[in-house]
């Protein structure tokens, strides 16, 4: 049985999904506009791993890039999954290995890119 909240817990639960609210809108914001597109496709990320935030460990780690298994160091725990060279060539995202420009509509051949 639903139990009638307090009126003070109302409006803080209000109040809290408001700022919830703007933040998703800002975060749609900044992917759809990608203002910072060259600052992104320098560090090899698509627009959702360079607009949204992630949480991680202050901690340098060790990580094997899945597609050569070239091995790296990390600045934080959320390591990426590719290594600059195969995130390059391939045109994917380092960090989580999608295709970079997959919001644009640019979708790369596959098949020159599973030799």
């Amino acid at each position: 049985m639903f139990k009638i909240q307090k009126i003070e817990d109302v409006a803080k639960t209000t109040e809290f999904r408001q700022a919830m609210y703007r933040e998703r809108l800002n975060v749609a914001k900044r992917l759809a506009g990608d203002t910072k597109a060259e600052a992104r496709k320098s560090v090899l990320q698509c627009v959702l791993c360079f607009y949204t935030a992630t949480l991680s460990g202050q901690a340098f780690c060790d990580y094997k890039c899945v597609c050569c298994g070239a091995e790296g160091s990390h600045p934080n725990t959320n390591v990426p999954v590719l290594c600059d060279a195969c995130a390059t060539e391939k045109m994917l995202c380092k960090q989580c290995g999608a295709e970079r420009e997959f919001h644009s509509g640019k979708i790369n051949d596959r098949k020159s890119r599973s030799k």
